[in-house]
């Protein structure tokens, strides 16, 4: 998923960067103040401390998600580069701190984004939660609500709570990804692909299997347009309208899809095999 370009280069994550997690003393707080979890929005029991910022979180086991999902990368930048500006300086000064800032919330939601998509294949839907629920935070801030540059967190959101089966707070995702598309006129066939795919993926695990047909074929129609009906892109379409069938009970339509995704992973095989520098696989994005 591409983000805006500002040719703003993060500085790198110190080497070895160590961190604690300490329970939280309630006594110790100020009268009527209450500290929330960085993620989940509910009562903080416990302090991440790296060394430039202290987070909250609900339990341990969530600020270690966070801290091994996202934070172990971006803790240095959260502490300083993005720290409150003092209301100080000239008014160029002013509004040359504001544009860095921006630049560097757009970058950090290019590196969320990636460290999401990155969990996600490799199956660590705890640690991807983390790192979209930055990105999205980022994203709202550098763009604000429900612009279409959120939709890749809400997706990378939504396929985290699908592989936690946590159906209710994928749909959520989705339909605030939906919203925003349809607001805008500039969307790419990419992301609505992205976004029928996690629609017919939601429908088949909630067993809504006519439901789940249409959104696939809407993943596959949008697929096709950008990239062709038999690039792998669009192959990752034809597998998940293969499973539906085989829940149905359809098996000659399953495995027609299945044969369908053997024949164009098998040409594009071919392709890598025989040095076509214009196989499809140099462009894939994954499924």
């Amino acid at each position: 998923m591409a983000s805006e370009a500002t040719g703003y280069r993060l500085p790198p994550a110190p080497r070895q960067l160590s961190y604690r997690i300490e329970k939280l003393n309630p006594l110790a707080l100020p009268k009527n103040v209450s500290l929330t979890c960085e993620l989940t929005g509910r009562p903080a029991l416990v302090v991440l401390v790296a060394p430039q910022l202290s987070l909250h979180f609900a339990s341990r086991e969530i600020a270690m998600q966070a801290w091994d999902g996202i934070l172990a990368k971006i803790s240095h930048i959260l502490g300083s580069t993005l720290a409150p500006p003092a209301n100080v300086g000239s008014q160029m000064e002013r509004e040359d701190r504001a544009r860095e800032v921006h630049a560097c919330q757009v970058a950090l939601v290019a590196l969320c984004n990636e460290e999401a998509s990155r969990h996600i294949v490799q199956g660590h839907y705890d640690l991807a939660i983390p790192a979209a629920t930055y990105s999205l935070r980022f994203a709202t801030t550098a763009y604000g609500e429900g612009k279409l540059q959120l939709v890749p967190a809400y997706l990378y959101l939504a396929e985290a709570y699908l592989g936690n089966a946590q159906y209710r707070k994928a749909e959520e995702y989705l339909t605030l990804a939906n919203w925003a598309l349809l607001k805008t006129s500039g969307a790419s066939n990419a992301l609505r692909s992205q976004l029928r795919r996690n629609f017919g993926k939601l429908y088949a695990a909630q067993g809504r299997y006519d439901d789940a047909l249409r959104q696939l074929a809407d993943d596959i129609y949008y697929s096709s347009l950008r990239v062709g009906p038999e690039h792998i892109d669009t192959s990752g379409g034809y597998y998940q309208l293969a499973n539906v069938f085989y829940a149905m009970n359809k098996i000659e339509s399953a495995l027609a899809m299945y044969d369908k995704v053997v024949d164009i992973w098998y040409r594009c095989l071919a392709a890598l095999l025989g040095n076509d520098s214009a196989h499809p696989l140099s462009e894939a994005k994954g499924h």
